[in-house]
């Protein structure tokens, strides 16, 4: 240390002249604006940083428009159901009407749900004793054909199931040969065969030979079958809410009011499919049951105009 520095600091403060200790102390106040508070500014600073980066984070808004899609969707859904239980008490009715129009027209004895042969073969044969014939051979038979497809058991659609005659209707083969060969009396025979018989008979082929006529006709039976039900797809709220891209049990709705109304109401039909969801599959079951005796009946109206339509010129030459 030089000799003049020694001698400064071994001065006394109190010797020094006042305008030096006004000057120092100027000095001193500005260098502590600059650096002494350096780091408690710092520190404040990264604590207000600290606070902006640990606010919660707001999650995306609910999409309300979807949620409203929701909810009118299973609403119209539910009034479906309503009306599809009311109309199951209905039905009883429904088909004890059909049951007494079959009995009126004796749908059944014409086209039977079971063979009864027996009774076709005793009347046929009295038939043939009044017009002087005898038969001679009698023969039913299954008809050759593909295999039979019975209805699904669920269709898609609003309208009733279109059956097929197939579907329906099964048609057998029945061979009688008559004799004697008198064609006038053979004729008469198969022209009002359909007025004495129980069963409808469709002959549609005659041979003859020296001992008489072969003839080939088609008798029917109803088939026995489930009727096919309409689907029927359960509204869910898990399955619509999946379909509008929520997660299965819904948008978390947070402070969303609309958000939690909507969801409330949702929840509310939602238990009332619940409830009306097996009046509504019996409904379902009641009005296929209804619709396959309706295709019955347009099945033997369809072939009751065939067999009237025969041509007896034609097949008896």
């Amino acid at each position: 240390m030089s000799p003049a520095l020694r001698s400064v600091r071994a001065t006394r403060v109190s010797s020094w002249p006042p305008i030096l200790v006004a000057m120092l102390f100027a000095f001193a106040v500005s260098s502590c604006r600059s650096g002494c508070g350096g780091t408690s500014q710092t520190q404040d600073q990264a604590g207000a940083d600290s606070v902006a980066k640990t606010d919660v984070v707001v999650g995306p808004a609910v999409d309300l428009v979807a949620l409203k899609r929701v909810h009118t969707r299973l609403d119209a859904s539910v009034s479906s159901m309503k009306i599809l239980a009311h109309e199951a008490d209905k039905y009883p009715e429904r088909m004890a009407e059909h049951a007494r129009r079959f009995r009126k027209r004796g749908i059944l004895n014409k086209i039977p749900t079971t063979p009864k042969n027996g009774a076709l073969q005793k009347s046929v044969t009295a038939h043939a004793v009044q017009h002087q014939l005898k038969i001679m051979k009698w023969k039913i038979s299954v008809d050759p054909g593909k295999p039979h497809t019975p209805p699904p058991k669920r269709y898609e659609g609003d309208d009733p199931y279109p059956f097929t005659q197939d579907e329906l209707v099964e048609s057998r083969t029945l061979t009688i040969e008559l004799a004697p060969s008198d064609k006038t009396k053979v004729r008469t025979f198969l022209k009002t065969l359909n007025e004495k018989s129980p069963r409808l008979v469709h002959p549609h082929k005659v041979v003859w030979n020296d001992q008489g006529a072969l003839i080939n006709a088609h008798i029917f039976r109803f088939r026995t079958f489930k009727a096919p039900n309409r689907k029927f797809l359960a509204p869910t709220a898990a399955r619509l809410y999946d379909e509008a891209g929520f997660p299965a049990s819904g948008p978390i709705c947070g402070a969303d009011t609309r958000c939690s109304a909507l969801k409330g109401k949702i929840r509310g039909l939602h238990e009332q499919a619940t409830q009306h969801h097996a009046a509504a599959e019996r409904s379902l079951a009641l009005e296929a049951e209804a619709n396959a005796w309706i295709a019955r009946e347009e099945a033997f109206d369809a072939l009751t105009k065939t067999v009237e339509s025969t041509n007896y010129e034609a097949l008896l030459p």
